[in-house]
């Protein structure tokens, strides 16, 4: 499994640092953005799993409501105050934690784990069923085959990642970088077209299917999403 990757938003530099090693040498991909100017675009043409992002300034404040409009997965404001109302304003933006500086290495961790647990599926594995059933639909990930009711249907070993990935994620659109990097297990270089290929071909046999109701549907800006024809 792909470590988990970590967006690091943090103008102290001596403070970034000894962060973006703590998370590094306990095997985490970890992006450190210091003053988060065009955060938007690079979560919009980038997949995190986890953004750390320091909460101080008013300006600390708007990005992180610019986070949270576009990054729906685990968001960790990290601040010098512990004030109620620093506190309930990170809150009321939308954080899942909020971190309290100067902070334990080891508690700072375990908050990552925590949220990634709750977050992610595959933080957990306790928790990942070996088979999904999405209406008729039966992926079967211990065999690798997929059922239409009782009766096997062929997918190709890139079509079958596809569709689990999907329906493991049920109701939501996932970027085409993140299907790459999660399917494919490679980092996505922005060019390759490999998801939007794959996405063809699974989308027209669930759609040759008459009693399949699910199809693949291209959701404008966000990505691909598993849904009801």
């Amino acid at each position: 499994m792909r470590a988990h990757r970590i967006l690091l938003v943090e103008s102290n530099q001596r403070l970034a640092r000894r962060i973006f090693d703590c998370l590094q040498e306990k095997g985490y991909s970890v992006w450190h953005d210091e003053r988060g100017e065009d955060i938007v675009r690079t979560l919009e043409h980038q997949v995190f799993d986890v953004v750390l992002s320091s909460a101080n300034t008013p300006d600390d404040f708007e990005r992180v409501r610019s986070i949270r409009q576009v990054f729906p997965g685990p968001l960790l404001a990290m601040s010098d105050f512990d004030s109620l109302h620093t506190q309930l304003r990170a809150f009321e933006l939308g954080v899942d934690d909020f971190i309290v500086r100067p902070v334990d290495r080891r508690i700072l961790l375990a908050r990552i784990r925590a949220i990634l647990r709750r977050y992610l599926p595959e933080a957990s594995p306790q928790k990942v069923a070996s088979a999904i059933r999405v209406k008729n639909l039966t992926i079967d990930r211990k065999n690798r085959r997929v059922l239409i009711k009782d009766t096997p249907v062929a997918f190709s070993s890139g079509e079958f990642e596809l569709l689990w990935t999907l329906a493991v994620h049920p109701q939501q659109a996932l970027s085409r970088e993140y299907l790459f990097t999660h399917t494919l297990g490679r980092p996505y270089d922005g060019l390759d077209r490999t998801i939007d290929r794959r996405v063809s071909r699974l989308r027209k046999k669930l759609n040759a299917r008459s009693d399949v109701s699910l199809t693949v549907r291209t959701v404008w800006g966000k990505g691909y999403m598993l849904a009801g024809k």
